[in-house]
């Protein structure tokens, strides 16, 4: 008997699978039609289906005593790397041109330590992440553009956290000729009140 309930759970769950799986993809379908029906928009997130996977965008930080390195998007699909020197607080990135693979537009920026305050630090502690912002304000450089991500310096000692850009024209991801630009600092403040700044 106890064999018996033991198939019929099973074939219970089975079932239970089979109809949220079922189910998922019928309303794949019911999403796909309903918005290519006429009168309907275009614009649909839904379009291919509750079952398609959706493409995210992911940065990543690495560092060490000396370097802390960490990627942005800069374009669509085109990510830049930015690398901060420790020692000297200076800021350097770099994008691949797409057709050649060679690093064709630079970044450099010496002015990290200064903005945040660290330089007179004996050990700074510095912290650098990406994040997302489309700016709408125009800006020198490249056609007063920026790239998709900026870069977010903070130094614990003197408790500041300061955000750049980078100028960014899209025509940039395949340009024959290597070119360098200026980070442009946005902003800059404090996190902590305070700071715990230990002279050299």
């Amino acid at each position: 008997m106890s064999g018996v309930l033991r198939t019929v759970r099973r074939l219970r769950g089975g079932g239970l699978i089979a109809g949220v799986l079922l189910a998922a993809a019928a309303g794949g379908f019911a999403s796909n039609w309903l918005w290519h029906a006429p009168g309907m928009s275009a614009a649909n997130p839904y379009e291919a289906g509750f079952l398609k996977a959706m493409n995210v965008g992911a940065s990543a930080t690495q560092a060490n005593d000396s370097v802390i390195m960490c990627t942005g998007e800069v374009d669509v699909g085109i990510e830049a790397l930015y690398i901060l020197d420790v020692v000297t607080g200076e800021l350097r990135g770099g994008v691949i041109n797409i057709r050649n693979g060679q690093v064709n537009t630079a970044f450099t920026y010496s002015d990290v330590a200064k903005d945040l305050q660290s330089d007179a630090v004996k050990n700074p502690k510095y912290l650098m992440v990406t994040g997302e912002l489309q700016t709408t304000q125009g800006f020198g450089g490249t056609n007063g553009r920026t790239g998709r991500s900026v870069v977010y310096v903070a130094e614990t000692n003197s408790g500041m956290v300061a955000c750049y850009a980078v100028p960014w024209n899209s025509a940039r991801a395949t340009a024959a000729n290597v070119a360098s630009y200026p980070f442009i600092p946005l902003t800059k403040f404090p996190f902590r009140q305070g700071s715990i700044v230990r002279p050299k």
